[in-house]
């Protein structure tokens, strides 16, 4: 076998004896501050705690240092760390410190607009863990857009003992009343009556049609009921007989 076939095996070979990153564990802030996190760390390599929610680190707090020790990107006091990576070592005594087997680490960080919030994380150091941990801090998402509010609807009809009469309503009573000479055509309530309809069909609601002309409410309805009269009468109509032997074209 070539030298550089068994030098590619050997090194796969020893890549994959290595521990590698797990997924990302990806957590919005509010839950990460509210419950503790987990962090696993394996013997020689670097499990990481970052923040991607626009928030610093100010603080850090690791009461057991004997197993685990910790690195930031930045200096704390520089205003510029966002992340800390966790190693274990050797276990050793430190004076006057205690030791824990799932010891805690306090982070403390500080937003844009100065307020301040804390996160705690248990460090799983024992060795059973295959995987070390890289844990992401994410904001929130935004809230979702409320719906926009429905376009008030137009009222282009008045009432009547029929129902509702439309434009086309009181325009046909308009017809009719003036064919049975109870408005004149050329009158003031036969003018305003026209504005009427000719306002409501471009667009404008019923009521400001009549604030606009000053014609009564009632006029307008009386109108219209007699125009869905006409129109009722209009459609039972019986056609008209054909001549004997005339056809229908």
């Amino acid at each position: 076998m070539k030298i550089e076939n068994v030098l590619l095996s050997m090194g796969i070979i020893m890549l994959s004896a290595f521990p590698a990153f797990a997924d990302s564990l990806r957590i919005e802030e509010d839950k990460a501050s509210s419950d503790p996190t987990i962090v696993s760390v394996v013997n020689g390599q670097a499990s990481s705690i970052m923040f991607e929610n626009d928030q610093i680190i100010n603080f850090v707090l690791l009461p057991d240092q004997s197993r685990t020790v910790f690195t930031p990107n930045a200096p704390i006091d520089s205003g510029k760390t966002t992340a800390l990576y966790l190693r274990k070592i050797e276990e050793i005594d430190v004076p006057g410190a205690t030791k824990s087997n799932s010891p805690n680490l306090v982070i403390e960080t500080l937003d844009q607009q100065g307020k301040t919030q804390q996160y705690e994380f248990i460090i799983d150091a024992t060795g059973s863990a295959t995987d070390r941990d890289k844990i992401i801090i994410e904001s929130a998402p935004p809230p979702p857009e409320p719906p926009p509010e429905p376009e008030p609807k137009i009222l282009t009809t008045v009432e009547t003992t029929y129902g509702s009469a439309t434009p086309e309503d009181v325009a046909l009573g308009l017809e009719r009343a003036i064919d049975e000479g109870s408005i004149s055509a050329d009158g003031t309530v036969a003018a305003a009556t026209r504005e009427y309809i000719a306002l409501v069909r471009n667009g404008n609601s019923a009521n400001d049609a009549i604030a606009q002309t000053d014609i009564p409410l009632s006029v307008v309805a009386e109108l219209g009921r007699l125009g869905q009269e006409e129109d009722a009468k209009r459609r039972i109509m019986p056609l008209p007989e054909l001549p004997l032997g005339s056809r229908v074209k």
